[in-house]
C-alpha cells in the first residue's frame, strides 16, 4: 500500500516522522507504539455491557474525553482520580507495553504512584485504531 504518490523525498521525509512504522492490514502503523502482535491479539478481546471505548483520531480531544468518563466512573472522587495512573484508569488498547521505552517510562511513574487501584463502575479504555 503506498500512502500518496509523492516523491521519494517526500516519502521518506514522512515515514521519518513515524519512527520504525509498520505497514500491516493495510494501515502504516507507528512502530514505536504499536506491534502487529498487539493488533492481532485485540481482535479476540471481549467487552462488557457496562464498558465504554473511546475510539478517536489521535489529537482530537482523547485525553480529555478520558478524563471526563474517568471522572464519571469513579463518581467524581478527584482524590481516588489524582491517585491513580491515567494508563490505568484509561488503557490504551493497542499500546505494545511490551516497548522499552514504555517499560521504562512504567518504572518512573511508579515512582510517584504506589498506591492500590481502586476499581471503578465501569471499564474505560481507548484506541485510535480504525473501525473496521
Amino acid at each position: 500500500m503506498k500512502i500518496c504518490t509523492a516523491s521519494d523525498e517526500l516519502e521518506q521525509k514522512y515515514l521519518l516522522r513515524i519512527p520504525h512504522s509498520k505497514e500491516f492490514a493495510d494501515y502504516v502503523w507507528p512502530g514505536m507504539i504499536v506491534n502487529p502482535e498487539k493488533i492481532i491479539s485485540r481482535q479476540e478481546m471481549q467487552f462488557g455491557a457496562d464498558d465504554v471505548v473511546i475510539a478517536s483520531y489521535p489529537n482530537s480531544g482523547t485525553t480529555w474525553a478520558s478524563e471526563v468518563l474517568s471522572a464519571i466512573a469513579h463518581e467524581g472522587d478527584t482524590e481516588v482520580i489524582k491517585s491513580i495512573r491515567m494508563d490505568e484508569r484509561v488503557p490504551w488498547i493497542e499500546l505494545d507495553d511490551k516497548a522499552w521505552w514504555i517499560k521504562l517510562f512504567y518504572i518512573w511513574q511508579n515512582s510517584f504512584f504506589s498506591k492500590p487501584v481502586p476499581a471503578a463502575k465501569k471499564g474505560i479504555c481507548f484506541t485510535h485504531l480504525p473501525l473496521e
